[in-house]
């Protein structure tokens, strides 16, 4: 039975290495020529659609919303509420000044976004207050004083 599986045989071996290396060699000669190629199109892998992280926090008396919007201005967000529902939206361009070059990689991403937190009850609209800094949109949204949160029913049979 060891006779025919080719691996236990020390010349089949090196050969079955051998050809492993050059599929993998070849495999990635492939795949960098496409990064030399005139057609390839670098910035589509960078305008995959940008989403901003958001963290939603809470104390006693207010909730706080903080979205994280790397390389924009507070011109290029939208904050509204309506029906209760706050909706962050803006969109992050690529820089003019870019587009003219030869990307060999990239990651970031662009294009518009939209965010939507539907607000509890207890939330006092008129008093959100929003600042900008550092790329990091900070929103703060006071609850109402002597709210009613709702009240516990009792099940019976």
């Amino acid at each position: 039975m060891r006779n025919i599986i080719p691996w236990h045989h020390p010349e089949q071996n090196s050969l079955i290495h051998t050809n492993f290396h050059n599929a993998l060699e070849q495999m990635f000669e492939n795949f960098a020529q496409h990064f030399n190629h005139e057609d390839f199109e670098p910035w589509s892998l960078s305008m995959k659609e940008f989403m901003p992280k958001v963290d939603l926090t809470e104390t006693d008396k207010e909730m706080h919303v903080s979205a994280e919007l790397p390389g924009m201005t507070e011109h290029d967000i939208d904050l509204s509420l309506q029906d209760n529902v706050l909706t962050i939206k803006g969109e992050k361009k690529v820089e003019d000044s870019k587009k003219d070059h030869n990307y060999h990689y990239a990651e970031r991403s662009y294009g518009s976004f939209q965010r939507a937190i539907t607000l509890p009850v207890t939330a006092e609209p008129d008093k959100i207050e929003a600042t900008f800094k550092n790329g990091v949109l900070e929103v703060v949204i006071p609850k109402k004083e002597n709210a009613n949160t709702g009240k516990h029913i009792t099940i019976t049979k």
